[in-house]
């Protein structure tokens, strides 16, 4: 699972007090009717807030009006929405999780209550959780949902698949997905709100995670020169597949999965670096049977190299994603293993002493 507090899709809030309010004062009378209107006057002036980036200002107001309204009602349903998402905004998942909580749990407003639990998910696959939980609320969704909006559920259960060890059926969500979202392109944003880049971000990277996870599948032991390069290039191809897909996601510019697109590229480059350097290793300490002293002689030069320039790629990958961590912004604690990983690296990069 990913972790580290990012960027989630930003949907505004659901609803527009005026036309809210108006519904429910003709529905109530006297002090109820007061009541319902000075909590649509609070909500309006948190939803302000939100749309003008203040959620810290917003939270406030929606706890407010949490604690006022009537537990059954749909305005209390509409301001545990809007607060999750603020605290989303502000870094904060597990209190966001909280308020999605209360908000399923009450299933006050159907739709809405469905959308809850489609961002409590969501919270799993950016923040880490309990990913049969996450299944569990992306199927309940996708139960009920439009053809568009199931192709947006599959998309995360895709991830959860792939987290699972089960990357074949990760590739089938996967590429059923994209092919849905690219059809919806005209539309720019997904009926919340959310632009279809962002999903489209998301979508590449997972194909590249899958590409990635089947190249460290393949072993890099030392059982005969010929299948050991058979090996390397294999895994080779799978690793510049999964780069083609990094790039691409990067390439779409939407937090933040262009930011882990290249933490993923630096690990895949270090994984390869690793195992080069493991056979090279196996390779040197062989002294009897096969293959002989002269091919394992040349093995060992002709890895060398390619383990330094894997260790260096890594590293122009994690000092790209900084980079990026500052342009599009991103999650802190994955800019900072970028930034720890460049350290570690230059470290293995120096000369060796003489």
């Amino acid at each position: 699972m990913w972790s580290g507090a990012v960027n989630s899709p930003a949907w505004p809030h659901w609803f527009r007090t005026g036309v809210l309010i108006a519904s429910l004062v003709l529905l109530t009378t006297g002090a109820a009717a007061a009541e319902d209107a000075a909590l649509g006057a609070i909500v309006q002036e948190a939803n302000d807030l939100k749309d003008a980036d203040a959620c810290d200002g917003a939270v406030p107001l929606y706890d407010e009006v949490v604690k006022r309204a009537d537990p059954t009602s749909a305005l209390r349903a509409y301001a545990l929405y809007n607060r999750a998402v603020c605290l989303e905004e502000l870094g904060e998942p597990q209190a966001a999780r909280t308020s999605y909580d209360a908000l399923i749990t009450d299933a006050t407003v159907p739709a809405l209550t469905a959308d809850a639990r489609f961002r409590r998910g969501l919270l799993a696959i950016l923040h880490g959780g309990d990913p049969l939980a996450a299944r569990k609320d992306f199927e309940a969704v996708r139960r009920t949902a439009r053809a568009a909006d199931r192709a947006l559920v599959d998309l995360q259960l895709a991830r959860l698949d792939l987290d699972a060890g089960r990357p074949r059926s990760a590739t089938r969500r996967v590429v059923r997905s994209i092919a849905v979202i690219e059809s919806m392109r005209e539309t720019d944003v997904d009926r919340r709100g959310t632009s279809l880049d962002w999903y489209v971000g998301e979508a590449t990277l997972t194909q590249g995670d899958i590409w990635l996870q089947a190249a460290e599948g393949i072993p890099l032991d030392l059982r005969g020169p010929v299948r050991v390069t058979k090996r390397i290039t294999r895994r080779a191809k799978y690793l510049n597949n999964a780069e083609r897909f990094y790039v691409a996601a990067v390439a779409v510019g939407r937090a933040p999965w262009s930011q882990r697109a290249l933490l993923q590229l630096g690990r895949g480059y270090l994984s390869a670096a690793d195992a080069l350097q493991a056979l090279m290793i196996q390779t040197s300490a062989t002294s009897t049977g096969p293959p002989d002293e002269a091919a394992r002689t040349a093995l060992v030069r002709w890895l060398e190299p390619r383990v330094r320039a894997q260790v260096r790629k890594a590293a122009d990958a994690w000092v790209l994603c900084l980079q990026v961590q500052t342009e599009l912004g991103g999650a802190p604690e994955q800019g900072q293993i970028c930034r720890e990983g460049v350290d570690a690296l230059v470290e293995r990069l120096k000369p060796a002493a003489p």
